[in-house]
């Protein structure tokens, strides 16, 4: 399982990673800076603006440590997902198929943050 951990843990990093880069502050004041021109921009330039703000707001939405369990989880399905089908079965999938989907109200918890809106 060694390799496994290893493989798991090499696809996290780039999780962790991307998550500090949109986080960072500095990333805030470019888009507050882009807002106040975004009426300038092309309908594509200006929609893919746009996916990128509600990126940003979503990465500062869900806690870093719920990211990188969702991402180590995700990785590590895959691949015994991978396994299972060689095996022509399941079983050894679910248990952590059903841990991932378990995340998903700690996201949508995390996402509604102080807003009133209902996960």
């Amino acid at each position: 399982m060694k390799g496994a951990t290893a493989s798991t843990d090499a696809l996290v990093v780039p999780e962790a990673h991307a998550h500090q880069l949109l986080a960072a502050p500095r990333v805030a004041l470019l888009l507050k800076e882009a807002l106040l021109v975004k009426d300038g921009l092309a309908e594509v330039s200006r929609t893919n603006f746009l996916e990128v703000v509600h990126l940003h707001d979503f990465v500062l939405r869900l806690p870093e440590e719920l990211l990188l369990c969702e991402a180590r989880l995700t990785a590590l399905a895959r691949g015994l997902r991978a396994k299972c089908r060689v095996e022509n079965g399941i079983t050894a999938w679910l248990p952590t198929l059903q841990e991932l989907v378990g995340l998903v109200p700690e996201e949508g918890v995390a996402c509604a943050g102080a807003s009133e809106k209902s996960p």
